[in-house]
């Protein structure tokens, strides 16, 4: 039975609409026994806080990117940008929101977070999505 199952729903809605449904039905596929729980407990609280209305998905996105670049978790930065790029978000706000950041965190860290940016562009353009680069 799930922790509340109005908030599993809600947060597997907006987990669902920010990382798209292959990204989801792949974690979900990926479940085991070991790590069923955690899966329950990040959809419950973790994306249910996608759900809350005072900041918009573009606001929630700038700083998830920037907080995965400030604490160096690049296996989700590159989710999240990855996610970014295909939803149509725009290119020009990850480069904008790494240079800020490049001057919180450092340079070193928006240099592998600029990498990092251009891998996914370039895998996802070989997948044949179309880049939002307005203003670039």
């Amino acid at each position: 039975m799930k922790m509340d199952q109005k908030m599993f729903d809600a947060g597997m809605a907006a987990r669902r609409r920010v990382l798209g449904d292959a990204h989801v039905d792949r974690a979900a596929a990926n479940t085991t026994p070991l790590t069923e729980d955690f899966q329950e407990l990040i959809t419950t609280y973790a994306w249910h806080v996608w759900t809350r209305g005072a900041l918009d998905d573009r606001t929630r996105r700038v700083l998830v990117i920037g907080t995965m670049m400030a604490i160096g978790r690049w296996e989700e930065f590159d989710m999240h940008v990855g996610a970014a790029l295909r939803d149509g978000f725009p290119l020009l706000d990850i480069r904008e929101t790494v240079i800020q950041q490049g001057i919180y965190c450092g340079v070193p860290a928006a240099n592998t977070a600029f990498h990092y940016v251009q891998a996914v562009v370039d895998k996802l353009e070989g997948e044949g999505v179309d880049i939002n680069r307005a203003g670039l």
